[in-house]
């Protein structure tokens, strides 16, 4: 059993890390619709990245006292993962499923939540891109063994099945995602938690 899961609104629940950074910030006057808009203007232009977005927000001696709170708030944010996401990797190991964490987006960013969030240790393989993720399915190290894609976007669903169309799809709509009501089209499987049982067999 080859298990590809995706991390953001999957494993990880990017929406707290904000409030969490957020909190963070607060000594430094920064507020939470300064720092969307940031965000947004950021995420136009690139691929979203911590240090980019503070250079957006503070400036002068306070931008190197901000960046090492922030610093200090990402090595220690496994308190954003979902209270179902733990269970379910500690049980994928117990059954020695294959694990392979597939993440879309800058690729430093996206390591530093996963360090972070202290669940590294539990993936065979761990591939961070930033371009679409059908492109690197063919070149995973374990794929084509009884594939099952768990993913929070259906917009990849659609693509990873259009290029595995025998792999098993779950899509995975957590209450409060960003992409919970994108359209799907080729899942085989909707849930809206992690329950390793009910969504293998």
């Amino acid at each position: 059993m080859h298990i590809i899961i995706d991390f953001d609104y999957t494993l990880f629940n990017t929406d707290a890390l904000r409030q969490k950074l957020l909190h963070t910030l607060e000594p430094f006057s920064v507020k939470e619709i300064e720092y969307r808009f940031a965000e947004r203007e950021l995420k136009v232009k690139h691929l979203y990245n911590i240090d980019h977005h503070l250079n957006m927000l503070i400036h002068g001696t306070a931008r190197e006292q901000a960046g090492k709170i922030v610093d200090d708030a990402l090595n220690h944010c496994a308190d954003c993962l979902y209270a179902d996401a733990l269970p379910f990797l500690q049980e994928a190991k117990k059954q020695r499923a294959q694990l392979t964490l597939l993440s879309f987006g800058n690729k430093q960013w996206q390591k530093r939540k996963i360090d972070g969030s202290g669940i590294a240790s539990y993936f065979d393989e761990i591939v961070l891109v930033d371009t679409a993720k059908q492109k690197v399915l063919p070149h995973l190290k374990y794929i084509g063994n009884h594939d099952i894609i768990i993913n929070d976007r259906g917009i990849e669903i659609d693509k990873m099945k259009q290029i595995f169309p025998n792999s098993k799809a779950i899509w995975l709509r957590r209450e409060g995602s960003a992409h919970k009501n994108e359209k799907c089209l080729f899942f085989d499987k909707e849930t809206t938690s992690l329950l390793f049982q009910e969504l293998i067999h």
